[in-house]
């Protein structure tokens, strides 16, 4: 999925009020599922997002949105059709015919998104979040969370393969296309995430319980930082 300018305008947007929803408690309201990743990065920055502050993308985000749309292209090209989701996960429990999906929707009880990447047999499926790979080399625990938390989306709009079967996160690397983790869902799995959820719902109803990075390195990164929009920038 390729957006232009307007189409990431509607985005902020609607990630505004969906902000706004959790905070003031709406029970239709979901977590975006990319806020796994905002809260561990710095859960500051969710605040600033809430009260409507949205900086322009940085350089790296096109050149992550020019990377994501390849990949997306090459998968399409390659990909046999295979019609719905449902139709998907029919032919692979009741055929064992293996299928793979791109850009997903999914949304669970809490959690709503859009997830890169979906493979799915009879055995398991692996739920595939596309990331740029860390200087470190292993997922950060915030990329391991958002794929997790597409997982578990995953498995409360298809439960079968949460109870008879295998449901699998893989943070792969954009670039190399190089699975850099798996993580298998499990009870304990989905607590912690349920847990990051109840902690990103107490700051955004409470911006002072919020903690922003302790590391001028994220800082450093960060688009508000360039674009001089965050009152907690360690650099500043």
């Amino acid at each position: 999925m390729v957006y232009d300018s307007a189409e990431r305008q509607s985005m902020r947007e609607r990630e505004h009020l969906a902000l706004l929803g959790i905070a003031s408690g709406d029970p239709a309201a979901r977590f975006w599922i990319s806020w796994l990743e905002d809260q561990g990065f710095c859960e500051y920055k969710l605040c600033l997002k809430c009260l409507g502050r949205f900086a322009p993308d940085s350089e790296t985000t096109v050149a992550g949105i020019d990377r994501h749309a390849e990949i997306q292209a090459a998968h399409d090209a390659a990909a046999v059709p295979v019609g719905s989701v449902g139709d998907a996960v029919a032919q692979a429990v009741g055929h064992d015919r293996s299928s793979s999906l791109s850009e997903v929707y999914l949304q669970g009880t809490r959690l709503v998104g859009r997830v890169d990447e979906i493979h799915i047999s009879r055995d398991v499926v692996h739920v595939i979040d596309n990331k740029p790979r860390p200087r470190r080399g292993d997922p950060f625990y915030s990329q391991q969370r958002q794929a997790l938390g597409y997982a578990i989306a995953w498995s409360q709009m298809y439960p079968y393969y949460y109870f008879a079967g295998k449901i699998v996160a893989v943070v792969r690397d954009r670039d190399s296309m190089e699975w850099l983790g798996e993580y298998v869902l499990d009870g304990a799995s989905v607590s912690m995430i349920d847990s990051k959820l109840d902690r990103i719902q107490a700051m955004l109803r409470d911006p002072r319980r919020a903690e922003e990075t302790k590391f001028e390195s994220k800082c450093r990164t960060c688009r508000y930082h360039d674009n001089q929009l965050c009152d907690r920038d360690k650099c500043r």
